[in-house]
């Protein structure tokens, strides 16, 4: 008899009932752990565990790092914008500076 066939009538009855929560309990139980539990996504948390890999990245490295970014004003304004909201998370860590190439009136017009 399957896990909801019911009796030999057809119809569900307590037993069958309590046979397939029994029957869900233990796949539960068989599968526990398979799905993991998701991860807190927290901003400011993940950009401060990044600073900190990046920070010690660059003791690492020992030297400056310079980041050429051309051609900025040939992005959408919105790209421009995120480009250099990003850059912005790097601007006062040591041995980094940003060379950027774009022109001014764009950038300012892409500023909402």
């Amino acid at each position: 008899m399957g896990l909801f066939s019911g009796g030999d009538d057809g119809e569900l009855d307590v037993d069958d009932v309590k046979g397939a929560v029994d029957g869900v309990k233990d796949v539960a139980k068989k599968n526990k752990g398979l799905i993991k539990d998701k991860k807190s996504f927290s901003p400011p948390k993940e950009i401060k565990e990044f600073r900190k890999a990046y920070l010690d990245l660059l003791k690492e490295f020992d030297k400056p790092l310079i980041v050429y970014v051309d051609n900025l004003d040939r992005c959408s304004p919105f790209n421009a914008i995120s480009t250099l909201e990003a850059i912005r998370l790097f601007l006062f860590l040591p041995n980094t500076a940003f060379v950027i190439a774009a022109d001014e009136d764009m950038i300012r017009l892409a500023v909402p």
